[in-house]
């Protein structure tokens, strides 16, 4: 696996948090990237409510991370027919499709 640096993309996330001025996300100045997720930023605690979850995880996406609150968890996918479809966040509030980065 590649060691790729992801801060540059969590600044710039963070800054577009900042700017939204949404009262829901707390301090995402002290939001940090995950040891064990490669691109999974840790904002350390859970969103209220799935609007707000649900756009954090689109504002991720856009700049190739993953927003992670305390009770979340990474998993593939499975199609019915036992195929994995993706890779997903699960969260308190449903689950969240992580997006293939492209190439």
């Amino acid at each position: 696996m590649k060691n790729i640096d992801y801060s540059k993309q969590l600044d710039l996330f963070v800054a577009e948090v900042i700017n939204m001025a949404i009262d829901e996300f707390k301090n995402p100045e002290n939001w940090t990237l995950s040891t064990r997720t490669l691109n999974g930023v840790l904002i350390g605690y859970e969103l209220p409510t799935k609007s707000s979850r649900s756009l954090l995880h689109e504002i991720g996406q856009k700049h190739g991370l993953i927003p992670l609150c305390p009770d979340d968890v990474i998993d593939l996918k499975i199609s019915q027919n036992h195929k994995p479809e993706g890779v997903i966040v699960i969260s308190r509030h449903g689950e969240f499709m992580v997006r293939k980065k492209k190439a």
